[in-house]
């Protein structure tokens, strides 16, 4: 990243680099910041030590399974003021000021808006006190959190930075929150949305700088069918030709059939991906995963946008995301469900999730938590590994597994990105042997031969 040494920097943002290029938080930090006045630049974790000298603040975005980076990081700032944000953060203030005393603010929810308030107060602050979202210590050191209130108009953000590319693909923000309220999630706060245009005039932005592919998101950007029809509207309107994929759940897809139907016929703005959270096949084990909706939902849906696919585009991807593993108490009868599921329907293999994890202070880690399972160490806060109480489902899950660890054991040696391809690699060896399963005439029985049989891999 290009380095400008005239003077110190306002702030430094902090892109950990772990896996991915891509960061939707920092994508949009950054334009905000220089919009505001501030000259703030993005470094990746790996080069920080080469410009400790270039300013006095550094921010940090945390997720759990970035939370022992990120604290390493800390302890060598330790004379700089540090302010983390992020889902970790917000989900857990007290927590992080109290396990790390070298953060010296945490910033909740939305940053945009606190940010930018948080930093003018630096040099001016009585601003401080009419901040809303920030956790803090007081003069006597005592930990102060003040909730957040209210959102930013997403309408008036400025256009993200090339953070919200990976491989060509445009990242564009059509929505926040969500009406879920999943166990095992940590976004809870209600939907908000930009508007037609906002939207069409960042993808046309984009488009003008050599962009053909947008993902519209964030979790959510089905939920929402008139402003689909009002974006499909204003794309058509502009006849610009692009590609494109939507996000969502089996209800939106029912809900919003008709606008569906309209985009999948559309030859000029196209629909490339669709993606669908199912995550489980059984009401008990949705209930457990305090989803809404039912099997019968998750089939209906599917099944809808198969029957728009092989009728308009043949070419469109179905995604149905699903957790194999979808909860610890899960019964092999539930599992067995899962796998038919997969192997009928045959659209979950890049989006397959072996096991249900755990993030901080939702109710799915708080039940974790209680049961005594434990945080891995690598992992920061989530809860990733465990025993299911069936002894069958915890025998294949740790079969499966055992795949995986066995790549772990040599990431030093293999490097980060060769251990992306390699898990992707066991995903769909993993993938493959579920539908080899769901084609049995006895799913039960099929799976104990597999563990029964010590020569028997996913080759």
């Amino acid at each position: 990243m290009m380095r400008d040494t005239d003077r110190k920097l306002d702030i430094i943002l902090i892109h950990i680099d772990d896996w991915f290029p891509m960061n939707n938080a920092l994508a949009i930090l950054d334009p905000v910041l220089k919009q505001a006045g501030f000259r703030s630049q993005i470094v990746n974790s790996s080069q920080i030590n080469q410009y400790l000298d270039q300013a006095d603040v550094f921010g940090i975005s945390v997720m759990d399974h970035t939370y022992r980076i990120a604290q390493t990081l800390t302890k060598h700032l330790q004379d700089k003021t540090v302010i983390w944000g992020g889902w970790t953060a917000t989900a857990l203030p007290e927590y992080i000021l109290t396990e790390n005393p070298g953060v010296d603010y945490v910033v909740l929810q939305e940053g945009e808006r606190r940010l930018v308030t948080l930093l003018r107060s630096l040099k001016q602050p009585e601003l401080f006190d009419a901040l809303d979202g920030i956790a803090y210590r007081d003069g006597q050191n005592t930990i102060c959190v003040r909730p957040p209130e209210g959102f930013v108009d997403m309408n008036n953000l400025p256009l993200p930075n090339e953070m919200a590319v990976q491989d060509n693909l445009v990242f564009v923000e059509v929505a926040r929150g969500c009406y879920g309220r999943c166990g095992y999630c940590q976004e809870n706060s209600h939907m908000r949305f930009k508007n037609a245009i906002k939207v069409v005039d960042e993808i046309q932005a984009w488009h003008q700088k050599g962009f053909k592919k947008f993902y519209l998101g964030n979790a959510n950007s089905l939920a929402n069918g008139p402003l689909l029809r009002s974006l499909m509207d204003e794309l058509e309107s502009r006849g610009l030709p692009i590609e494109f994929c939507l996000v969502g759940r089996p209800e939106d897809v029912l809900r919003n059939y008709d606008t569906l139907e309209r985009i999948f016929k559309n030859p000029t703005q196209r629909l490339i991906t669709i993606e669908v959270g199912i995550e489980a096949n059984t009401q008990r084990l949705l209930d457990l995963l305090g989803r809404r909706g039912s099997p019968a939902t998750n089939h209906q849906a599917i099944t809808a946008l198969r029957e728009l696919q092989q009728k308009y585009s043949p070419t469109t991807r179905i995604l149905a995301n699903m957790i194999l593993f979808s909860h610890y108490d899960m019964t092999m009868e539930e599992l067995i469900a899962n796998i038919r599921f997969i192997g009928e329907y045959g659209c979950t293999k890049d989006v397959m999730a072996m096991n249900l994890y755990g993030v901080a202070m939702t109710p799915v880690w708080k039940d974790m938590r209680a049961r005594g399972f434990l945080t891995n160490s690598n992992k920061g806060l989530q809860i990733q590994e465990y025993a299911f109480t069936d002894e069958t489902v915890n025998r294949l899950f740790q079969k499966f597994s055992s795949y995986f660890h066995a790549l772990l054991s040599v990431r030093q040696v293999a490097g980060k990105h060769a251990i992306y391809w390699g898990y992707k690699r066991i995903q769909s060896q993993i993938y493959e042997k579920i539908v080899e399963f769901s084609a049995a005439e006895n799913i039960h029985a099929r799976i104990m031969r597999f563990l029964d049989s010590p020569e028997e891999s996913l080759n």
